[in-house]
């Protein structure tokens, strides 16, 4: 026995469907929110722990835990790039884990996508060896939006 579906809907669904989208786009707006909020929390202990030369692997490394969840927005990333940055010279390994990371949860396919077309065609692809002057132009570009590929 056949069900008569409809694919446009009644007008409930269609209602149903706008609160939904409505309710996503409140929730959304509360963990931009939070972001900010951890971010503002985080920027005096990254400039303490850089200020002071902090050694300390295992504060380094849970701030870089928290900033990682907050990359998502322009000021988490930079706050998390600056103390790559720093930790880098502590410890390369695990900064690279932490650049790795950040990858996996924030950067987009479609970037990577458009990349490996490059690439193929013999056009601009990143490759291995960048010059400081790359890697320069590339920090002073404007910051991605947030767009998480999977959660944690």
């Amino acid at each position: 026995m056949k069900k008569n579906v409809s694919h446009g809907g009644t007008k409930a669904q269609r209602g149903d469907f706008e609160s939904l989208v409505a309710d996503i786009t409140e929730l959304a707006a509360t963990l931009n929110q939070l972001h900010k909020q951890m971010v503002t929390e985080c920027v005096p202990i990254v400039q303490d722990i850089v200020r002071s030369r902090c050694r300390d692997q295992q504060q380094i490394e849970h701030t870089l835990d928290r900033l990682l969840d907050c990359a998502c927005i322009p000021e988490g990333l930079a706050l998390f790039k600056s103390l790559c940055r720093y930790y880098y010279s502590l410890n390369p390994a695990a900064t690279a884990d932490y650049v790795f990371a950040y990858r996996d949860m924030w950067d987009s396919e479609e970037k990577d996508e458009a990349l490996t077309e490059a690439q193929r065609r013999g056009g601009e692809g990143d490759s291995p060896r960048r010059t400081r002057r790359a890697r320069r132009k590339e920090d002073a570009l404007p910051l991605r939006r947030c767009e998480k590929k999977g959660s944690r």
